[in-house]
């Protein structure tokens, strides 16, 4: 389990147990019902989680997650009611997730981009190497033609998550409590 992990002598024990508290079980069926298998969806989770740590520990840092933990981060903030709940337990406040689709300009992809950098090195200072390695993500074969979410459908196709900038990030203003 990512929370025993020695390398993770910077998270308080408070947030750590927190983080062994939370229930993802609504999110993991989610992702398997969308074609993901028991294994992806379990690495995707402890990566998800890894992704709660680092914004823990780095509460002023833009940070933008890779695809896989970005679809897990979306698939929990469908659950509303449960995503406000579970952030007020880890962090006792909001954590805002604002897409950055209209990020056209060079100036916003730049910053996105140098956001990812960091978040990726945090990553892997606080997890090692293994945090974001290149697995490749495999459809099972019962769900190729999922139709629950296509855009994760299309994702998968495409293999190699882990290691690509989503769309998406959580600019310092975002940081704000509710």
């Amino acid at each position: 389990m990512l929370v025993g992990n020695p390398v993770l002598s910077a998270l308080d024990q408070t947030f750590s147990s927190k983080l062994q508290e939370l229930d993802l079980e609504p999110i993991k069926k989610q992702l398997m019902q969308s074609g993901w298998t028991r294994q992806q969806t379990t690495w995707a989770i402890n990566r998800y989680k890894m992704f709660l740590s680092v914004v823990y520990l780095h509460p002023h840092t833009p940070l933008v997650p890779t695809q896989e933990i970005d679809i897990v981060w979306h698939c929990h903030i469908l659950h509303t009611r449960k995503y406000f709940q579970d952030c007020q337990m880890l962090f006792g406040r909001f954590i805002h997730h604002e897409p950055d689709f209209q990020a056209s300009r060079q100036a916003e992809q730049l910053a996105l981009d140098a956001a990812f950098a960091q978040t990726t090195a945090l990553l892997v200072q606080y997890f090692g190497e293994a945090a974001l390695d290149n697995a490749k993500l495999e459809q099972s074969d019962r769900s190729k033609r999922a139709e629950h979410q296509p855009s994760q459908q299309k994702l998968c196709e495409k293999g190699y998550l882990r290691l690509q900038r989503s769309a998406c990030g959580r600019p310092n203003s975002s940081l704000q409590a509710c």
